[in-house]
């Protein structure tokens, strides 16, 4: 199966609710070192436009670059924060599709609650 046929297919299962979720964020080079550029002062503060369990739209006022990692700080109102790794798989002019990569077990929970929130 072609990787873009999959990831469409992978959209389509998980339901995406539009939320405006603080997010800070930063772009990382390696996923073992998570080394932070220029020492962490290019940590950006953002918002989601929608969010699903498996990853969030991003809006950003810079191009990231496809296939990149960054780490994620969501903030929700449930729990203090999430932090996880995300892929960005797509971008347009009002940021990037990021799904989420390793988000540990705890995490999920804590977003699949939230998330629950706001549909009932």
């Amino acid at each position: 199966m072609p990787k873009d046929t999959l990831f469409r297919e992978k959209r389509k299962v998980q339901q995406r609710i539009l939320a405006k979720v603080p997010i800070r964020y930063w772009s990382i080079r390696d996923e073992e070192t998570e080394i932070l550029f220029e020492r962490n002062l290019d940590v950006k503060v953002s918002y989601s436009m929608n969010i699903s369990l498996g990853g969030v739209f991003l809006v950003t006022k810079e191009e990231l670059p496809v296939e990149s990692l960054v780490r994620l700080h969501l903030f929700l109102p449930t729990v203090p924060f999430i932090s996880t790794l995300a892929r960005v798989l797509w971008t347009d002019v009002q940021g990037a599709g990021v799904c989420f990569v390793g988000m540990k077990t705890k995490e999920v929970e804590s977003l699949k609650e939230y998330l629950t929130q706001i549909i009932e």
